[in-house]
């Protein structure tokens, strides 16, 4: 755990901006805190989405996902997602065990070994020890309870000018 590149209390937060329509939304992405649930010691990690101003007449994003993440595997034991989208509401629980997702309305079905949900895979990215020529497919389970799988690839290293100052990053191609 402490070789992990974030820590409780890191807070994430993003501005999303799309084509010449300027800022339309935020994602806000949180590691609150660590516990136990059924016997694994977790972090409750927490994804929130939504549009704001002229793009929410378009599409009207309010969600919130909870995903509590094994910390040495960051695998999810339970996961909670929230969806308000327009006139869409949706509620579900779902619990992660032997290769497996059972949700609260009784559907149930297996995943690939290690599956994530969209909150874990997230930080099991950051997590991994990425470097040109890193190539890696992901196995998850999206916000509509579907098991996918995304490759991820570094490609190159790159300076990027930022407001602190020049950063070095990562160009990562993500296949979906």
């Amino acid at each position: 755990e402490s070789n992990l590149p974030f820590a409780v209390g890191e807070r994430l937060n993003y501005d999303v901006s799309w084509l010449n329509l300027g800022l339309i939304g935020k994602v806000n992405l949180a590691i609150q805190r660590r516990g136990s649930l059924d016997d694994k010691t977790v972090f409750e990690m927490v994804g929130e989405l939504a549009t704001f101003g002229a793009a929410r007449s378009i599409i009207n994003l309010d969600d919130t996902f909870k995903s509590y993440a094994d910390v040495n595997s960051l695998v999810p034991v339970k996961t909670e997602t929230n969806i308000q989208e327009g006139q869409r509401r949706k509620h579900i629980i779902a619990t992660y065990k032997d290769n497996s997702v059972r949700l609260d309305n009784g559907t149930h079905f297996d995943v690939q070994p290690g599956a994530l949900d969209l909150i874990s895979l997230f930080y099991t990215v950051r997590a991994a020890q990425l470097k040109v020529g890193f190539n890696q497919t992901f196995h998850f389970v999206d916000a509509n309870h579907r098991p996918r799988a995304v490759t991820i690839k570094v490609v190159k290293q790159e300076s990027i000018s930022s407001a602190l100052g020049p950063r070095d990053t990562l160009q990562l191609d993500i296949t979906y």
